[in-house]
């Protein structure tokens, strides 16, 4: 058992729709590292969401990484800690000498991603070209960019936050993980200095990928209050037709002229991410 404060010393930060769920996975595989059960226990950030609340008591945090005992690396993903301002100085603070794992994608790619997520999970229900123009409205309106899918694509604030404050940053793009997942765990892998034995035979699992609701019922069934509430108590071997019926898996094309317009939003920061990760990107 993990003695009570002993904290994990392995964080994936983010960001969210950029296969953090994958790369949980994948560490979790290895024999040198446990991760929490609960993926995203968020206990560093403000996040919080009433159906399904998170521990925010030291005791409860703890107890996801008791049966870690004394592995090397002791982690969890929690995608909040990316934009949450005081998330990495809360983490310092805690596990100073943890190691970081940031995973990025294609900022316009990852906003239709979260749109579809959203989408799915009842948290949205406009066409994702009027929640674009909605933000993009807004903050031209109140001069401060409001939360949401444009916002979560500026990715060089967060960046700097863990870069100015952590020694070991581990950024990695969800493009060559998606291409050479191999090749990206075995990276991963040496930058805990641990021996990556399985990662040339690793297959990922493509997890929380993008569904569409199949009609208007069903579509209640994903996204309603009442609905979410009810799922839990549908037995298992239900809920998986049920899926099936209400979902199809492909979402459809970007609408072109909104593709064009988050290019433009994204395109002034390409050449400060550049140089600020030291590569170029993938995208």
């Amino acid at each position: 058992m993990t003695p009570r404060g002993v904290w994990p010393n392995l964080f994936v930060v983010g960001v969210a729709r950029a296969g953090t769920t994958s790369l949980c996975h994948a560490l979790g595989q290895h024999p040198d590292i446990f991760m929490s059960a609960l993926k995203e226990p968020y206990f560093f950030s403000r996040f919080q969401m009433e159906l399904e609340p998170f521990p925010k008591d030291e005791d409860r945090y703890l107890a996801l990484f008791a049966e870690g005992g004394a592995t090397r690396w002791r982690g969890e993903a929690s995608t909040a800690y990316f934009w949450d301002e005081g998330a990495p100085h809360k983490i310092k603070r805690s596990s100073p000498d943890s190691r970081i794992v940031i995973s990025l994608r294609n900022p316009v790619k990852r906003a239709y991603s979260g749109y579809w997520f959203a989408l799915e999970h009842g948290l949205e229900r406009r066409s994702f070209s009027d929640v674009i123009e909605s933000e993009l409205a807004r903050k031209h309106r109140d001069g401060s960019e409001p939360p949401g899918h444009v916002a979560a694509g500026h990715y060089i604030e967060g960046l700097e936050r863990y870069l100015e404050l952590f020694r070991d940053v581990h950024i990695l793009f969800f493009e060559e993980l998606v291409a050479d997942p191999p090749t990206a765990i075995s990276d991963l892998y040496r930058f805990l200095d641990v021996r990556p034995p399985a990662a040339e035979t690793l297959e990922l699992p493509r997890e929380n990928a993008s569904r569409v609701p199949r009609n208007p019922t069903f579509k209640w069934m994903l996204q309603s209050s009442p609905a979410r509430g009810l799922r839990r108590a549908v037995p298992a071997s239900l809920l998986s037709p049920l899926g099936k019926l209400a979902r199809v898996s492909r979402v459809p094309e970007m609408d072109p002229a909104t593709r064009r317009l988050l290019e433009e939003v994204f395109a002034p920061e390409r050449e400060p991410l550049e140089r600020l990760l030291g590569r170029p990107l993938p995208w």
